[in-house]
């Protein structure tokens, strides 16, 4: 009696009318099979009416052809729907079939009808592949067969039903071409109407094009995204695009909050009522607040920025704690996201320079991650931190696309041949062309030394810097050797890192024996002095190599010159103090060293004709990655001082050659507020000024402002994270709503750079403590090291895995705060 009186049908259609996308994904599925049964019926008669023949075999190839098609079709949508559904195929397909249709009418060879079919089946296939993805996501698993099972029974009735329609029509009088032309309209009105229905089918249709001109998008956790109800996606704001790119990854239609200044605009405002954009204010958002809990109970996805505005420097902002109302209260989860790729884009804020310097290749890397879903009572603070995490993976995957240091470097240099790169104060002032052609030459005469680990005595300068990257590009690992530390500390370092070979200059090595230090009582290896490579060097062979780095490609250079490498080889070995006082060699890749240059770079933003003062000594990690390699790779100029407290020279080259920005320690940056012969003007062309290494006092900030009239800003790091942890930035102005984007809070050692996680944990338990509260400071990301030199239990010790991610105890104890700022206040004698 239940199948006799349709209470069956009845309780199944109920379950698939419940979700509007998979009803429509099984009406756009059903139209498009029905109007295969259609040709299949009218195409006989169609091949005969045109070309007066009968032939069944032929007639069977063109209509296989459709078969081929559709193959062809769904392995292409299928590779362009790597961890995503690409809707945006699904009107291309609906017009590929509609023009596919028109073809068939205007076919009168056998090769066109051929043409028309495979074209048929091809569109077809970029039409059904997503959509039956899209209908088996959204379907609940304890629904999913009843879904199946009532797709299949529809398209039956829709195939049956086209296939009467087509006989009545042909029985009173109606041609072949008119039933194509018919179905042609039917498949063209069926993709307006989906497109109506659907609205984020049109997004894509608006941004494919885009996307796939000049992005790859990948999309990762979309497990996390729930198949139906209403879910909270919040995360991050990097673009003018975001909105488009997060549609796109995702398959249900997202409804999104934006803010009412934007909203009103007269231009734009009914596309955004198309896609029903709910309209926020900063004040008297009641209203917005109770939309946007009412489309979460009406089973919606509702995504928000809770930052308000798009990120200036690429770093997350404060997440402002208005949603935690829209949904309090419910059990709506929130899902974060971050989405990584756009930061320097032309749809970014990020200045025109730093848009140039990142671009690479033809197509660029977007990523879109959403992470595990989180009770609607986690608040904006700790949302931040979940998306921070993301951050961490994003930065990860897209670090281990790049290629070593050296290619960077290279890249930069064949760029912009002519381009001062470093000067010195040995009166070294050279291009980009002339360090190609000295690293090459030099490169050429260290490739006899056998042992990887070779040890560098020289001071910040250009020779030093030659040596480096010559080293480096045959792959070798560079040691440069701290002679501050003592006889017994070189020694170790020696022996830790089997040193045979240290290359050194007489000139130097004269200044260290004067001062004490004698390089022939500690170490009984090869020494090879920088002088005695130059005496080597005919006037010939410069000529030649100047000409060949000029003149040659970058794969031509490769080819002569670089040894292969991985990302995970060791680049540098750094040796540090650690807390038991012992010497420890921290191993540092070439992932971890590109990871932060690029992370630190994506902060800066460097400009055009920016110049970096170089005043850390390249035994410091900071001199080493951040103030030598880092100019090298991100194509920006430098200014090598091998004494940094010379302030005469130092303020003389800051001037001379208009140093923008300046790295030190709070030591030095006392050292020139109370020298006299560092006169203000000299520091006029200095744009931002960061200290490191030590806790900044608030009277050096305060007496370097009142002299320099610049404010210094302070950061954290450490050797074992390449070294850049966190780090405050200057406060910005946001045009759209003329309100200050915070970058820096006195005190504070600034907010994690991108891509690292900051954890504030007990230093017993190691479980995550409250904001505000003190504990040990563990950092995450790609940045940190490899480990210790020849040393597993030293680096087991310090190295602690949470949730998949590989942390780096740092010793240090600390804050952090709901905005994301890191205090410390107990700093080891080992951080950097």
């Amino acid at each position: 009696s239940k199948y006799i009186r349709l209470n069956y049908f009845k309780t199944n259609m109920k379950t698939i009318l419940i979700d509007k996308q998979i009803w429509l994904s099984i009406i756009g599925l059903s139209v498009f099979w029905a109007i295969g049964q259609l040709i299949i019926a009218a195409f006989p008669a169609h091949y005969k009416e045109v070309l007066g023949d009968d032939n069944a075999v032929m007639i069977q190839a063109i209509l296989a052809l459709s078969a081929i098609g559709i193959v062809i079709g769904s392995i292409i949508a299928g590779k362009s729907s790597k961890l995503h559904i690409e809707l945006g195929l699904v009107p291309l397909g609906a017009l590929g079939m509609f023009v596919a249709l028109l073809m068939f009418t205007w076919s009168h060879t056998v090769a066109a009808m051929m043409f028309a079919s495979l074209i048929f089946g091809f569109f077809g296939g970029l039409f059904v592949v997503p959509l039956n993805s899209l209908m088996q996501f959204l379907a609940p698993n304890k629904d999913i067969g009843v879904i199946l099972a009532g797709n299949n029974f529809i398209q039956n009735i829709f195939m049956l039903s086209f296939l009467m329609l087509s006989i009545i029509l042909v029985s009173i009088g109606f041609s072949s071409n008119t039933l194509f032309v018919t179905a042609a309209f039917i498949t063209l009105s069926g993709s307006i109407y989906l497109v109506a229905k659907i609205p984020h089918l049109f997004v894509r249709v608006l941004l494919l094009p885009i996307l796939k001109m000049r992005y790859r998008l990948n999309v990762h956790g979309l497990e996390n995204l729930p198949s139906h109800g209403g879910v909270l996606l919040v995360g991050n704001h990097i673009s003018w695009i975001d909105w488009l790119v997060l549609q796109t990854a995702t398959p249900r239609a997202i409804k999104f909050v934006m803010h009412k200044r934007f909203y009103e605009k007269w231009y734009i405002r009914w596309i955004l009522d198309f896609f029903n954009v709910v309209p926020i204010a900063a004040a008297g958002s009641k209203g917005a607040l109770e939309a946007i809990r009412k489309r979460l109970d009406n089973g919606e996805v509702v995504a928000i920025f809770p930052e308000g505005r798009i990120s200036l420097n690429g770093q997350l902002n404060e997440f402002k704690q208005g949603f935690e109302k829209s949904i309090a209260g419910t059990d709506h989860p929130i899902v974060p996201f971050y989405i990584y790729g756009l930061w320097g884009s032309i749809f970014s804020k990020a200045n025109k320079f730093f848009k140039l310097m990142i671009r690479q290749g033809d197509k660029r890397d977007v990523r879109v991650l959403f992470g595990s879903k989180l009770p609607s009572i986690t608040q904006a603070h700790e949302v931040k931190q979940h998306v921070a995490e993301l951050s961490r993976y994003a930065w990860e995957d897209s670090v281990s696309e790049l290629t070593p240091l050296t290619h960077s470097w290279l890249r930069w240099a064949k760029t912009r041949p002519l381009k001062r790169s470093i000067v010195d104060t040995l009166g070294n002032d050279v291009n980009n062309l002339e360090v190609m052609r000295d690293v090459f030459l030099f490169a050429k005469r260290f490739k006899h030394i056998s042992r990887e680990n070779i040890g560098v005595l020289l001071p910040s300068s250009y020779m030093g810097t030659i040596v480096n990257v010559a080293l480096l590009i045959i792959g070798k690992r560079v040691v440069n050797l701290n002679y501050t530390l003592g006889t017994e500390a070189i020694k170790s370092a020696i022996s830790q890192a089997g040193i045979e070979t240290i290359i050194t200059s007489k000139k130097f090595m004269h200044k260290l024996n004067s001062e004490g230090f004698d390089l022939d009582s500690i170490f009984d290896g090869h020494i090879i002095v920088t002088e005695g490579i130059s005496k080597t060097i005919s006037k010939k062979e410069k000529i030649y190599t100047l000409l060949e780095a000029f003149l040659m490609p970058k794969m031509w250079l490769k080819w002569r010159y670089f040894l292969r490498v991985s990302m995970e080889d060791t680049a540098v070995i750094l040796f540090k103090n650690v807390s038991d006082g012992s010497l420890k060699g921290v191993e540092l890749t070439h992932k971890n060293i590109m990871t932060n240059i690029k992370q630190v770079a994506a902060l800066l933003q460097f400009e055009e004709n920016d110049m970096m003062l170089n005043l850390l000594p390249m035994y410091h990690p900071f001199g080493l990655n951040v103030m030598t390699l880092m100019p090298l790779c991100e194509g920006i100029g430098m200014i090598s001082v091998a004494d940094p407290a010379d302030c005469a020279t130092l303020g003389a080259l800051a001037a001379r050659y208009e140093a923008t920005i300046l790295f030190g320690t709070s030591e030095f940056f006392r050292l020139y507020i109370e020298n006299k012969k560092l006169h203000p003007l000299m520091f006029k062309s200095i744009r931002i000024a960061v200290t490191g290494a030590h806790k900044l006092e608030p009277d050096i900030k305060r007496e370097f402002r009142e002299k320099f009239g610049l404010d210094i800003y302070e950061g954290y790091g450490t050797t074992e994270a390449s070294p850049v942890i966190a780090v405050n930035m200057p406060n910005s102005l946001d045009l759209d709503s003329m309100k200050i984007v915070v970058g820096n809070k006195d005190g504070s050692a600034g907010q994690a750079i991108p891509g690292t996680i900051i954890k504030i944990v007990d230093p017993v338990t190691y479980k995550t403590l409250k904001t505000g509260e003190d504990g040990l400071i563990l950092v995450g990301g790609t940045q940190v090291m490899k480990g210790y030199l020849n040393d597993p239990i030293k680096t087991n010790d310090v190295i602690i895995e949470i949730g998949g991610v590989r942390y780096y105890k740092t010793s240090d104890m600390g804050h952090m705060d709901k905005d994301g700022f890191i205090t410390i206040k107990t700093i080891s004698s080992t951080t950097s």
